[in-house]
C-alpha cells in the first residue's frame, strides 16, 4: 500500500460494525450490520461500540478514497464455536443440486438446517442430523443433500448449524446458476452476479471503474458467486488475484441503461 493519508483525501472515514454470523473472519452475506460510527477530521472525538461479551465482530473501515479500505475481525476467544466448517459446496446437475459439505470440530451439535434462497429470501428446505456422537466431534466428518431445484435463475445455499441451546452458526454462502443456464456474469437492474469455477479458492478482489477509480474492495473472499449493487449504467473492471497460485484476471462487467 502506498500513499498518504490526509483529511482531504481520506475523510470522512466511516467505520461500520456488523455482527460475524458467516464464515469467520470474513464480511459475507450471513453476516449482520449493527451500526457504525463517521469522522469527518482526524481531530473528531474517539467513538466507540457496544456489543455482546461473547460476540465476535467485524469492523469494516471505509475512507473517501478506498485507498486505505479494511477490514478487522475481533474474535472473542471465549465464545465456543458449534461447528468448525472444513469445507462447503454446491453444484448443480440438471433439476439437482447437490450440497457438499465437512466440518472439523462440532461441539453441542444437533444438525444442520439447509436454507434456500431464490430471490424472496431465506427458506428452510431440510434438515441434516449430526453424525457427532453426543453431538461432539474433533474428527472430520461428511455431509450431503440433494435439493430438486428447476428454477431458472439464481439460488443461494447456506447452511444453519443449530446447537443444542438453539443457537445457529451459519456457513458461507453458495450460489448455483438456474438450469441451463450459462455465462459466469449476468447483470440485472443495476446488479451484477459475478460465478466463480473454482468454488474452494480464496480470492482478492478489487472493482474499478472506467477511470480505473477503485470502487470496492474485497480480502480473502471465499464464495463462489458475489453479487454488486447500486452501480450505475457503465463500464467496470473487475480484478481477481488466486491467493493459492497469485494467479490474476481481470473481468470487464458491463451495466447497460434501464
Amino acid at each position: 500500500m502506498s500513499g498518504s493519508a490526509t483529511e482531504t483525501d481520506d475523510f470522512p472515514v466511516t467505520v461500520q460494525l456488523y455482527y460475524d454470523y458467516g464464515t469467520p473472519g470474513q464480511l459475507d452475506g450471513a453476516d449482520v450490520f449493527v451500526t457504525q460510527q463517521t469522522d469527518m477530521l482526524i481531530a473528531d472525538p474517539a467513538k466507540s461500540f457496544t456489543v455482546s461479551q461473547t460476540q465476535p465482530v467485524l469492523l469494516v473501515y471505509k475512507t473517501q478514497r478506498g485507498c486505505f479500505d479494511k477490514i478487522i475481525a475481533l474474535a472473542n476467544s471465549c465464545l465456543p464455536l458449534p461447528v468448525n466448517f472444513k469445507s462447503f459446496s454446491a453444484e448443480r446437475t440438471g433439476s439437482n443440486v447437490l450440497l457438499k459439505w465437512e466440518t472439523i470440530t462440532e461441539d453441542n451439535s444437533t444438525g444442520f438446517a439447509i436454507d434456500r434462497n431464490s430471490g424472496n429470501g431465506w427458506t428452510e428446505i431440510g434438515f441434516v442430523n449430526t453424525q457427532a456422537a453426543g453431538g461432539y466431534s474433533n474428527s472430520i466428518l461428511s455431509y450431503n443433500y440433494t435439493d430438486i431445484n428447476n428454477s431458472r435463475g439464481i439460488t443461494q445455499y447456506r447452511l444453519r448449524q443449530m446447537d443444542r441451546d438453539f443457537r445457529p452458526r451459519f456457513s458461507a454462502i453458495r450460489s448455483v446458476r438456474g438450469e441451463n443456464q450459462k455465462g459466469n456474469t449476468m447483470s440485472f437492474d443495476g446488479k451484477i452476479n459475478v460465478f466463480f469455477e473454482d468454488v474452494t479458492g480464496t480470492r482478492d478482489l478489487i472493482l474499478t471503474d472506467m477511470n480505473g477509480r477503485i470502487l470496492k474492495k474485497w480480502s480473502g473472499f471465499t464464495d463462489n458467486s458475489l453479487k454488486i449493487d447500486n452501480l450505475v449504467p457503465g463500464m467496470y473492471s473487475l480484478r481477481i488475484v488466486l491467493r493459492e497460485t497469485g494467479e490474476q484476471t481481470v473481468q470487464k462487467l458491463v451495466i447497460s441503461k434501464r
